[in-house]
Formats: structure tokens, sequence, C-alpha cells
């Protein structure tokens, strides 16, 4: 829905199309500079439903710009005739000078982020004695925060973040309860100008002295409402006290209607500068929290809040798939109603029929008529449910709900398919870490050979969502490559896959990975020669297959196949992704083919070695027995310095006791240990964040020490 032009804006419209003719412009040409749709601009020449936006866009984009049109209004053109008197003529070019100041606050408050220019610029226009900009914060919108405020006798932002209460109580606030006014709709929608006689009659006023205002008393008042493009209500402008010459303040000087208008035209520029700034900063949290909390679950959480709250939603929730449709995040009031985080979602319920649905959305007005609605709380009357996708492969289902019927617009939709995008991204980023730290882990437990392949597929498939793939290893005394672990099909199709094979000496795209040691791409298998036609009809494998050689000292002991089933296309940009999993399987086929215990030993240490995460081991004792390049390169030793030593050669007595804690703790309960902590070796100045693993080491029923596996969460790009 476009925000329309307020009627006070009609003579704004008027000089535009005046000035466009006289100056020779096309409506073709003025879509072009200006950016908006030939359809837009003409209707704006032939007196349809057009947005302030476009009307703005197309004024600047005039010789003069905007300032020109205001010009044209305080002063017409030699010889022509102006009907309104010089009064009504410098009122709207006082209105114009108001819009003017808008489009110069929008610029500067998103390029900046701060609100302090919003109050700063409307004090100016209204020549006020103090201004205040006050949002709704919260999904129930019981709360407005003082945003920003600019006032004659105290420091910009004074009493920032200041917390008023919703409500409609004698002596308790006119703004709260004009905003409750507004938002039950016993109050029209629109700017409310109070006089003295008005300030001084209304029980709702504030008697306590007002250190911000000049006199610490309130004269005369605006209050301007901030609306979305659905006129759902954002906030308010408080406008404090017209002053006088000399900036004087006293019952004399009040607000007039001309003073009205501006505000209207005023407070629709406002709105449209909140709207975005929110947006902004949702977009700017987002990537900001993916690089200060890598917990995917907390992560969810914060954006299903700020999601939520920019729609203005009572409750909502975030389902994402593993095994099934499982809840991960909830915002607003819990009922007995509501489904814990972590259980799977009902077969009957709003967010499982959008997962199913044909269309990416659902959208009720009124729950009560949908079938498959789930009841979370009872007081629901409307909601809306988007599909998470990644590379077009569904991942989730967000739903927002609200206490009122209808509360959902087209505008809102589009929004949360949005932010749907990028929330499926940011579980993708946040996943890859932990996913490549079990699949190490897998290597590193020594589990059975088969089930460590094939959680290598698994997780190259869950970070990446390319869901067909295989490994052969090289027999080399039989000259063929042998299935040894598939993904992406069932019991029945993966047993018998386990029986294919190639021999060296045929044509497929395996046996050239592993002649070539190189990596391999095709965009479309049936248009490459090098690929075997049975293995595409085997496999069912359509469209890009590519495949990484598994190697170790440069001999080559099986290579890795992915493609598409369901799920994301492969491309040549997963050829280098694909090298820590093909490490990681080469290094099990390594350590699967060693007969002898210290060999074994020796091979596990190659695979940590090759690995870009930090892995040591210690004895009972907290001695070093085994560190990897990269923990090494963390220490700034080499190993030789570092083996037979504890954490107290190399860390701060804190940090060195606390650790030690962790390992007897981990031994002790013979439990994993997952968390994020600060490092600071005593080579560094500051620390760093970072994600731990602790898992105990046994020798076989008896625990010999413990390893560790973490990352720097700091670095994360």
């Amino acid at each position: 829905m476009e925000k329309q032009v307020p009627k006070e804006l009609g003579q704004l419209i008027d000089a535009v199309k005046s000035a466009a003719r006289e100056q020779g412009f096309s409506q073709k040409v003025l879509a072009e500079r200006s950016g908006i749709s030939e359809s837009q601009v003409s209707r704006l020449f032939t007196g349809g439903s057009v947005s302030m936006e476009a009307v703005l866009r197309v004024a600047v984009e005039l010789d003069g710009g905007l300032g020109g049109i205001i010009d044209r209004l305080r002063m017409p053109a030699g010889g022509q005739t102006d009907p309104k008197p010089k009064e009504a003529r410098a009122a709207d070019a006082d209105l114009l000078s108001a819009v003017h100041e808008g489009g110069a606050m929008f610029h500067k408050v998103l390029n900046t982020g701060k609100l302090t220019t919003i109050a700063e610029t409307a004090r100016r226009v209204f020549q006020a004695d103090a201004c205040a900009l006050f949002l709704l914060t919260n999904t129930s919108r019981s709360q407005l925060v003082l945003a920003a405020s600019s006032s004659e006798r105290c420091p910009a932002d004074y009493n920032k973040d200041k917390i008023l209460l919703v409500q409609s109580r004698e002596g308790r606030g006119l703004t709260s309860h004009i905003v409750k006014a507004w938002i039950e709709g016993t109050e029209p929608l629109g700017v409310r100008n109070w006089s003295a006689q008005d300030l001084e009659r209304d029980s709702h006023s504030s008697r306590d002295y007002q250190e911000f205002l000049s006199e610490g008393k309130a004269y005369s008042r605006l209050h301007i409402p901030l609306l979305q493009p659905d006129d759902r209500l954002l906030g308010v402008i408080s406008v404090l006290n017209k002053t006088g010459p000399g900036g004087g303040v006293s019952s004399e000087y009040q607000f007039d209607e001309n003073d009205r208008k501006i505000a209207t035209a005023l407070g629709a520029c406002v709105s449209n500068i909140i709207h975005a700034h929110l947006r902004v900063n949702v977009y700017r949290d987002m990537v900001n929290e993916i690089q200060l909390d890598h917990d995917p679950n907390r992560y969810l959480e914060h954006f299903m809040e700020k999601v939520a709250g920019l729609v203005q939603a009572d409750r909502g929730d975030i389902a994402i798939f593993g095994k099934d449709l499982t809840l991960r995040a909830t915002v607003g009031e819990m009922t007995s109603n509501t489904i814990p985080t972590g259980q799977a979602l009902p077969q009957k319920s709003f967010m499982r029929a959008t997962w199913k649905s044909d269309k990416k959305f659902k959208m009720s007005a009124d729950v009560s008529k949908e079938p498959d609605y789930h009841e979370s709380d009872p007081r629901t009357k409307s909601a809306l449910a988007i599909r998470l996708e990644l590379n077009q492969r569904p991942i989730g289902v967000l739903n927002v709900e609200s206490f009122r019927e209808n509360a959902f617009s087209d505008a809102d939709r589009e929004l949360l398919i949005h932010f749907g995008e990028y929330c499926a991204t940011a579980m993708q980023i946040l996943g890859e870490e932990p996913a490549l730290a079990e699949a190490v882990e897998s290597v590193l437990e020594n589990r059975e050979f088969d089930e460590t392949l094939r959680e290598i597929l698994r997780k190259l498939n869950e970070i990446y969502s390319i869901d067909g793939g295989i490994i052969y290893i090289a027999d080399d005394d039989h000259q063929e490559l042998v299935c040894k672990a598939c993904v992406g099909y069932d019991d029945a199709q993966e047993k018998e896959a386990l029986n294919f094979k190639f021999a060296y000496s045929e044509q497929s795209a395996a046996t050239r990975v592993h002649e070539s040691a190189r990596p391999f791409f095709t965009p479309d298998v049936k248009m490459d020669n090098h690929v075997s036609k049975r293995g595409v009809e085997f496999f069912g494998i359509k469209g890009a297959l590519i495949g990484v050689p598994l190697q170790v000292s440069g001999r080559v002991l099986g290579v890795l196949m992915a493609w598409r089933i369901h799920g994301t296309e492969p491309t040549k940009a997963h050829l280098y992704r694909l090298q820590v999993f093909a490490k990681l399987a080469a290094w099990t086929i390594e350590l699967w083919r060693s007969k002898e215990s210290k060999e074994k030993l020796q091979i596990e240490y190659k695979v940590a070695d090759a690995l870009p995460l930090q892995i040591f081991r210690k004895d009972v004792e907290g001695r070093f027995i085994f560190g990897n390049k990269a923990f090494c390169e963390t220490l700034k030793r080499p190993w030789s310095e570092i083996q037979g030593k504890t954490d107290s050669a190399f860390y701060p007595d804190e940090l060195a006791e606390k650790y030690r804690k962790d390992d007897l703790s981990v031994m002790s309960t013979k439990e994993v240990l997952d968390r994020r902590e600060l490092n600071r070796p005593l080579a560094e100045e500051q620390p760093v964040e970072v994600r731990v693993l602790k898992v105990p080491i046994f020798d076989g029923n008896r625990v010999s020490g413990v390893q560790v596996i973490f990352w720097n969460l700091d670095q994360r790009g």
C-alpha cells in the first residue's frame, strides 16, 4: 500500500506539474531521472493516486530542485496572477519548507543511524521550546521509548531511552494517553493541537515541573502520529511550547492551523524515515549478531523479536526442519497451549500447512476460520506464516500472530519473505562451523568406517544443502573405484548402491578425478562426454555434478562426488568448499587402512594438522600430549616448546585455573563440554571469543585425558 500525499500538499503537486511543463520535461524523462515508474509520473500529472515519495523525487529532479518549488510559491513568476493572498502563499511555502527539511532528515538519519536529527529539525520547523520522539517498543504495544529529544534548556537526547507506559490515567502524562486513544480508536488518528486551555482542562496532563522546558511548564503542544504504510501506529512526535520573539514562551504563543498542516506533512516524512530506519536496523542487527552470537537458537530468538516488532505482531514462532519441523524460537506470552521449543509442530497447524502449501506463504484475517490452526494463544485473531527457503529448498517456517483481526497486509508479507531470506542465509552461516566440528569429531572418535564416511556426506548436505553424494575408495588390487558410502536414498537403494563400482579403465567423472587428481565440475551431466551414462542412470543424476579427489601425501585414496536430488545445485564455488570434507574423508580412509595402533594415532594427528581448527590433547595431569599446527600457531610456539607443559605456562593464572577445572569436570562426568568462552594466551594482548568442544579420551574403560577442539568466533567473515 502506498502512503498517499496528505491533502494539505495539493499545492505542492500543482507547483511540480507547472514547473515540469515550463521546463519541457516529458513524463518519460522525469521517470528516468527520478527513478520511479512512468505510471506513477502519469498519475501525478492526471490527478491519480500517487505516493508522497514519488512527488518529492520528481520535485528534486526539476531545475532548482525542491527549493525552486518553494521559491515559486513564495513569489509567483512575473506576469502571472496568483489568486491566493500573500499570507496564504507564505503558508504554502512554509509547508513545503517543512517537507524539504524532511527530505534532508531522511538522508541524514539513514546515513548516521541517529534519530536526534528528527527532534532537532521538528523543533526548528515549529520554532518550539522542546521536541521529543517516542516509538512503540514491543509487540504488545504497551510501552513507548524516548528515541530522541531536543530542548532549548537540556542537552540533545536528554532522558534518552526513558520508558513510558501506554496508559490513560489522570496525571500520568498526555503522550501516553493520546497514544492509547489512537491505538484503541477512541481518538481520530491525526495531528492533535493542544492549546493552553486544553492543557489546563485535560486531567491526563502531568502537573509536575518539566525540567526540559524553559519555564518548566507546557503552554501549547502538538502530538504528531507516526504511521506505517498501512496506518498502524509507529510512535509519536511531541512538540512543546511555541516560542515568541526572542525565544520566550507563554500562553500567548500558540500553534495554529498552519502549524497543524505542517505537522501533517512533516509527520508523513518522518513516518517514512522511521519505517526505513527500523528496517535498516533489523538488517544491521542481523549481520552484527552473526558476528557476535554464534548460537543458532539465540540468533533465532533475537530475529523473531525484531521481525515481530516490525509488523507489530503480538506473538510469533519459527520452526526449522531437521528430522521433522521443530519449533526453535517463540516470542510473546506463553500459555498452556504454546508449543515448547525443541518439540515437533502438530500435524494440524497453520505453520505445517504453510510448509506443505504450494505457495510460499499463508495469511489469515481470521484464524477461527482456519481448519489447520493450532491455538497457541486464545487471543489470536489473525496470522501470517512464510516458508523459509535456502537456494529454493525449504528449511523452515516463520509465523507471526496478532490479537487483532485482519492485522497483516501484503506489505507485511513481502517484508517477512525478504527478512526470511536473510534468516535462512544466516542459519547456513551459523551452522557451518558446528557441523564441521561434529564431522571432525566423528573422525577422531574412531567410529565405524562406513558410518564416518556417511556422516561426512550428511554434514555436507546439512551445511550446503547438496543432498546427493557418494564416496568411492580406490582399490588398487582390483583396479576399481568402489562405493563405500552414499546419501540421498532410502535403505534399499543405499544397499544396492554399495555394490556400485567403476573399473579404473572405464570412462566416468569419478575415474577422471581419480586419474587426474584434479576436481571436476559439469553444469549438465547429459551434455558432458566424460560422465558415465551408467552412473547417471543408476543414481538418477540430473543437472550439475561435482567431484573432488581424496588425497593424502599426494596419493589419491578415493573420490567424493556430489549432486542435487531435491536440494541445492552444486556450482564451481563448491569445489573450494568441499576441500575440507575431502581431507576428512581421505584421512578417514587412511586411518581405516592402518593396522597398527601407533600408526593409527599418527594418522589421527595428521588429520588434525590438516584442518582449520585448533585441536589438542592433554593427559589426566593436564600436560599437553598433542597439539595440531593451528593450536601451535595460536600459542606462537613450536610443538617442542609446548609438549609436556600445562595451561599455566601459556595462559594467565585465572584462565589456566578455569581450564583445569573444566578438564577435571569432563574427565569425572565423562560428558562433552560445549560452550563459548574467552581465550587469551600470554602472547596476546586482547582476549578473543571461541567456541570450545571438550571430550574425554578413553584407554579401554579408563579415562586417560581430554581432547579439545576450538575455533575463533571473532574472525568470522
